[in-house]
């Protein structure tokens, strides 16, 4: 049976590699932009400024300008303060290049929401000018809906358990690596500090 040229290709090593790299690195500027965007809308965000929740002057402070003082609004108002997470974890996510999209971004979900409703059940007073909770309304609704079936600490415990998974779903984390590195450090503080020192010097070497 004759070969076609795409058959060769596609058996050739590293024949779907590089269109793979491109889209693999396509992702990766888009995470990038996104979460520098999300980043900015969120440090620049302004109570005052006008957005769907609130009325405000006739010009906009956010660096976003106007579209960034309403996603900015949004975010506070469903999340709280774990919307701050959203650009760390964007970029965390594409840093490690994503292999597997669909269970980062459901780790992405997970660890926000998990971390919204911790704010919610623990931290009671308004933020930022009284203008969103520290869970927001999400965070809210969960926290509530946990506490009445599992009390404060029940829901504090499981809410901690689903952030933990979040953030093995979002990154490459490894809590058993953690404590591996943790153990080796404190069996030989010396040689750890030696290798982290080396790891500096040629990281700078190589810039």
């Amino acid at each position: 049976m004759a070969t076609t040229q795409s058959d060769v290709r596609m058996k050739m090593p590293g024949g779907v590699g590089p269109r793979r790299s491109r889209r693999g690195e396509i992702v990766t500027v888009m995470l990038v932009a996104t979460s520098a965007l999300l980043a900015l809308c969120l440090v620049s965000y302004s109570p005052n400024d006008a957005s769907w929740s609130a009325a405000g002057g006739a010009g906009a402070s956010n660096l976003i300008g106007a579209v960034g003082a309403n996603v900015a609004a949004a975010l506070f108002q469903s999340f709280g303060l774990a919307a701050c997470m959203l650009p760390l974890l964007l970029a965390a996510a594409a840093w490690r290049r994503i292999n597997a999209p669909l269970s980062r971004v459901a780790g992405l979900l997970t660890i926000t929401l998990a971390a919204a409703s911790l704010c919610a059940l623990f931290v009671t007073s308004p933020i930022a000018d009284r203008s969103f909770n520290a869970g927001g309304f999400v965070g809210a609704l969960v926290a509530e809906s946990l506490r009445g079936v599992l009390n404060t600490v029940g829901a504090g415990v499981l809410l901690s358990a689903l952030a933990a998974i979040g953030l093995l779903l979002a990154t490459n984390f490894s809590f058993v690596g953690a404590y591996e590195r943790i153990a080796a450090a404190l069996a030989n503080p010396t040689g750890s500090f030696r290798v982290t020192l080396e790891r500096f010097r040629s990281w700078r070497e190589a810039r």
